[in-house]
């Protein structure tokens, strides 16, 4: 016997349990519909330095930082004011503003201005805090 689970909730903001968060990065040159990963599906977003799920810009500045490779090898560094964030609802995706596509398209290849790669890494430091806050929301109910 098969079970399908639906997870129904999502989040409204940096406290929620029991919720998915997503996003799908990308530049703003990539024109609407043209985003391969996403196709022409219109998902859910939360904006993973302000907890929003509105088109409110989170600067760079607001980030906790990046957790980005240095010079194509394995390790990686903290760093700091790189990745900004903004919600597009009409795509469905998350904007990254700050991020030089060719720069990021030359050092660590992948598609230009499709930062699906990056979700993560730019957005580490944010990921793993609000990581920590939701796990003690969960722990005092």
């Amino acid at each position: 016997m098969h079970h399908i689970i639906i997870w129904r909730n999502f989040p409204e903001g940096p406290d929620d349990t029991g919720v998915i968060i997503s996003y799908n990065t990308q530049s703003p040159n990539i024109a609407p519909g043209t985003n391969i990963v996403v196709g022409n599906n219109i998902g859910l977003v939360i904006n993973p330095i302000n907890w929003k799920r509105d088109e409110t810009l989170a600067t760079a500045s607001e980030s906790l930082g990046s957790y980005m490779p240095v010079n194509n090898t394995q390790d990686y560094e903290q760093v700091l004011n790189f990745a900004d964030a903004r919600i597009d609802l009409a795509q469905g995706v998350l904007i990254c503003s700050s991020v030089n596509d060719s720069a990021i398209y030359q050092s660590y290849g992948g598609m230009l201005g499709i930062y699906h790669g990056f979700d993560f890494p730019f957005y580490y430091f944010n990921l793993r805090e609000n990581a920590e806050n939701r796990t003690n929301k969960f722990l005092e109910k």
